[in-house]
C-alpha cells in the first residue's frame, strides 16, 4: 500500500476509534443515573475506550509512521467535532450564538452597590455558605 493509502487508512482508523470512544461516552453518561456504582462503571469505561483506542493508535503507528498517527488524530477530532454538534441540546437561548447582546456592566443593574445582596439565595446568620470548594462563613 503507497503511503496515500495508509494515510487515508489512519484517518479511517481514527474517524472508527472517535466513533466507538465517543459513542461509549455518550451512552456511559446517559447510563450514570441508573448505575448502582457509578464511578466504577464511569472509570471502567474510561479506561476500556483509552485502552482500544491506544491499542488502535500504536497498531498504526508502529515503525516510526508519525503521519498515520496525525491522520489518526485528524479522523478522530472530526468526528468527536461531528458528534458534539449532532448530540447538543437544541433548546433555544441554549447555545453559544444566542449570548448577550451587550457588555456587561452597561446596564445599571449590573451595578452592586454596598448593601445590595442580589443573591437568590438568603442565608441565615453563622451559617455556612458553599461556594466551589470553599466554604464561607
Amino acid at each position: 500500500m503507497n503511503d496515500l493509502g495508509w494515510i487515508l487508512l489512519g484517518a479511517g482508523v481514527g474517524g472508527a476509534a472517535g466513533v466507538f470512544y465517543f459513542g461509549l461516552l455518550y451512552a456511559t453518561i446517559r447510563r450514570l443515573k441508573s448505575a448502582g456504582q457509578p464511578q466504577l462503571m464511569a472509570l471502567g469505561s474510561f479506561a476500556g475506550r483509552l485502552a482500544v483506542t491506544i491499542v488502535a493508535l500504536f497498531l498504526l503507528v508502529r515503525g516510526g509512521h508519525w503521519e498515520r498517527g496525525l491522520a489518526f488524530l485528524a479522523g478522530f477530532v472530526v468526528v468527536r467535532l461531528l458528534l458534539v454538534r449532532r448530540w447538543r441540546p437544541r433548546q433555544p437561548g441554549n447555545s453559544i450564538e444566542a449570548g448577550p447582546k451587550r457588555a456587561v456592566g452597561d446596564a445599571e443593574s449590573d451595578r452592586v452597590e454596598p448593601g445590595n445582596d442580589r443573591s437568590p439565595v438568603k442565608h441565615k446568620p453563622g451559617e455556612k455558605r458553599f461556594e466551589g470548594r470553599r466554604a464561607w462563613k
